[in-house]
């Protein structure tokens, strides 16, 4: 029997009070008496009967509720909350400039736009806070996220119809941090180092992961607003050349590139063949490939939630973010 639950059942049997209010004798407890005649399991049978049930109370509130307190008091965001239409279509107002905020919505109420959010007590609410912190506690602080939004999807504006874009996690720009459904389904990034004769190993991270990449665009407009070239220094430091990206970690790349001349095509890295083994310097997950935009922000989120793995799979990229985090850590200190 749990030691707990004998303690609360042993309140419950009446006590031997002399006139101090004490047993006047443990001789003549009444417990004590049936274990002699009775023995130890006899007395455990009738105290289970006459005990009264034991409650399992509940943590208060639910997983939203504790979610919303912590985005409060930990970072000063209260304005959390499920997106409506207007706001979607604000979103894409004027990009291109033909395609007004009413013509947005006319275009996402013509295609079955609908309303999301996490539910109540979804975990997805306890790992986007979790990796606000983690984000905080690495950089020194956030950008300046006035409000989290949640919408179901993003969508493409570029030829002035709206096309949805299931593949977007989250966002962030101008203190607005948009959540979309596909985030919380989380994203695979390698779990480890691979070497020649290991398979693939990658892990689902949640939607925390997805939130830290997207605050992690902020450090760098931070950073680009007193060293413009970040970026530009970042991708020629981990393989970007003419705007691809090639096995830094090769003798015959780093010389093509101190030459200032194209690295060989066996070298180029490709949505094919980026996580194989025989990769020097091997990206964290195919998205790194993208261009030195999304690299970068993509190896903060790492350094962020895994720098372990990012130090053992691209050592090139955490010496860059170890070299610049402390002249990123004083930029967002003073924010919130």
């Amino acid at each position: 029997m749990d030691a707990r639950a004998m303690q609360r059942r042993r309140g419950n049997v009446p006590r031997v009070a002399g006139a101090a209010g004490r047993p006047s004798s443990l001789a003549d407890h009444p417990v004590l008496a049936l274990q002699r005649t009775a023995g130890n399991r006899a007395v455990v049978a009738v105290l289970s009967r006459s005990a009264a049930p034991v409650v399992q109370r509940k943590a208060a509130g639910t997983a939203k509720a504790r979610a919303l307190a912590r985005l409060a008091t930990e970072f000063g965001i209260t304005v959390v909350r499920e997106g409506t239409i207007a706001d979607q279509a604000r979103r894409v107002n004027g990009v291109p400039r033909f395609l007004s905020a009413d013509e947005a919505e006319k275009q996402l109420a013509a295609g079955g736009w609908t309303a999301w959010s996490p539910f109540e007590k979804s975990p997805d609410w306890t790992a986007m806070v979790d990796g606000l912190a983690r984000f905080s506690a690495t950089l020194g602080g956030l950008p300046s996220v006035t409000e989290i939004i949640f919408l179901k999807q993003d969508y493409d504006h570029s030829s002035g119809r709206l096309v949805p874009r299931p593949d977007v996690g989250a966002s962030f720009s101008a203190g607005s941090l948009l959540v979309f459904q596909k985030g919380t389904g989380g994203r695979f990034v390698a779990a480890a180092r691979r070497t020649p004769d290991a398979p693939s190993d990658t892990t689902r991270e949640n939607v925390g992961y997805e939130m830290t990449h997207e605050l992690a665009h902020g450090v760098v407009e931070k950073a680009m607003e007193t060293d413009p070239s970040v970026v530009t220094r970042y991708g020629a430091a981990v393989g970007w050349f003419g705007g691809r990206l090639y096995d830094i970690g090769r003798n015959d790349v780093q010389e093509a590139l101190a030459a200032k001349r194209t690295p060989p095509e066996s070298a180029a890295l490709t949505a094919k063949n980026w996580e194989k083994a025989d990769v020097v310097e091997q990206p964290m997950a195919e998205y790194m490939i993208t261009s030195p935009s999304e690299d970068l922000p993509e190896a903060i989120a790492a350094y962020v939630n895994r720098p372990d793995v990012l130090k053992a799979r691209s050592p090139r990229r955490f010496g860059f973010i170890e070299q610049h985090i402390a002249g990123w850590r004083k930029a967002m200190s003073g924010r919130r």
